[in-house]
Parts: structure tokens; sequence; C-alpha cells
């Protein structure tokens, strides 16, 4: 049966085994896990880990409300002072780092399954975005992606939360 969860720390080293890396990628990925803005889930099989995401939450520039550029004209102007719809709120963006099943499970949904469980998690952390970043000759990652409501972007792949 297939469980998906929040990593732990035991999970580590199960994870830099299923994808063949070395001590300095374990201490990035612990590095990763232990900040408040990133996420990593696993996929569990019978007791081992087949899979995981990481996903983090990036802010992006300033998102403006309406009116932003007439209240800063009468700012300038020294008109009246500054209205409530100035107020400003960063862009909050979910982004996936790393996905990566176990070869033998790629066919069963387990990649689907952690994406999903990432976008709630994203959902949790008022994410409106969530893009990631793909190879334009990597087809296969670009028809999963769009299978799941991604829209491609240069290379960039997006989906609204």
């Amino acid at each position: 049966m297939m469980i998906i969860r929040s990593a732990t720390q035991l999970d580590l080293p199960q994870l830099a085994d299923l994808t063949r890396r070395e001590a300095d990628w374990l201490n990035y990925i612990a590095a990763k896990q232990a900040r408040s803005d990133s996420r990593i889930e696993v996929a569990e099989q019978d007791g081992y880990v087949v899979g995981f995401v990481t996903v983090r939450v990036i802010q992006r520039g300033r998102q403006i409300q309406d009116g932003w550029l007439r209240n800063t004209v009468r700012k300038l102007l020294n008109c009246s002072g500054p209205k409530a719809d100035t107020i400003l709120q960063p862009i909050r963006i979910g982004f996936v780092e790393e996905l990566f099943v176990d070869p033998a499970l790629r066919d069963q949904n387990v990649a689907t399954a952690l994406v999903e469980s990432a976008i709630q998690w994203l959902q949790q952390q008022h994410v409106d975005e969530l893009q990631t970043e793909i190879s334009p000759d990597d087809m296969a990652s670009q028809d999963f992606f769009c299978k799941l409501g991604f829209e491609i972007s240069q290379f960039l792949v997006c989906k609204r939360l």
C-alpha cells in the first residue's frame, strides 16, 4: 500500500540511496528539510521510500492593488495621503525543485500523488501558483505536468492553485 507523507530525518538516507546521490546532496536535502519555506513529501511502500518531491515557497516582486499608480501620483504631488488600496503584498509562488520516483514504479501514479500532496501543502501556505522547470528535451516530463493541468511557458510549467 502506498502512503504519501512528509519526510522525516530518518528518510533522508533512503532518498540518497534511491537517487544514488552522494553525501553532499544528503547535506543539501537535510538543510532543505529544516527550512520552513520548503517541504519534502515522500511516497512509502512496504516501509521503503520509493519516491519524493521537494517544493519550496518563493516570493517574487510585489503585487500592487488597484489604485496604486493613482495614489503614488497623488503622493508625489503632495495631494491627499495614501489610500487603503496601496497596500503591497508579495507574490508567493510554489516551486517543484525535484521529483523522483523509483523507475520500477513510474507508471503507477506515484508522481501524481506526490505532486497532489505538495499542492495541498502549498495551498495551506497561501500560494496561488505552482511552477517547475523542465528540460526542453524532456517530453515525458512535459507530458506529465501538462496532464496535471500545468501550462508550458518557455520551458517553465505553471499551475494556478
